[in-house]
């Protein structure tokens, strides 16, 4: 009984199977979306003796990925870090690139703006 049940009109069902798995696939690929989304500035490895006088703390960055995983996003989800270890004392200017973003997996940074932002460090009285 169960061999009759696996092995007849075997075909239909390998057809069946198979726009079952293409169906899936096209949900699963048509539901990315594109949005943009504001990201803290987090500074890290701040030389010692300087501090920031001026600096923007968000930067806007447009992410591509599932749906799914874009609404399930928390607001500290994403951070951009930006090595301050190079820094000087009076105005340095960064340049951001996708590496300074942080990301949850299966997600793509597009876009970046600012792209370089001036930074004017002083020593600390």
């Amino acid at each position: 009984m169960i061999k009759e049940f696996f092995f007849t009109n075997i075909w239909l069902k390998l057809v069946s199977l198979v726009f079952a798995v293409g169906l899936w696939f096209f949900v699963i690929t048509s539901s990315q979306i594109e949005t943009v989304v504001q990201v803290p500035i987090q500074f890290v490895n701040m030389p010692p003796g300087l501090e920031l006088t001026v600096s923007p703390d968000k930067v806007s960055v447009g992410i591509e990925g599932y749906e799914r995983i874009i609404d399930g996003l928390g607001k500290n989800d994403i951070t951009l870090e930006l090595n301050m270890s190079k820094s000087k004392n009076g105005m340095n200017v960064f340049t951001f690139s996708e590496e300074n973003v942080k990301l949850p997996g299966h997600l793509e940074v597009n876009s970046i703006s600012p792209q370089t932002v001036s930074l004017m460090l002083q020593e600390r009285n």
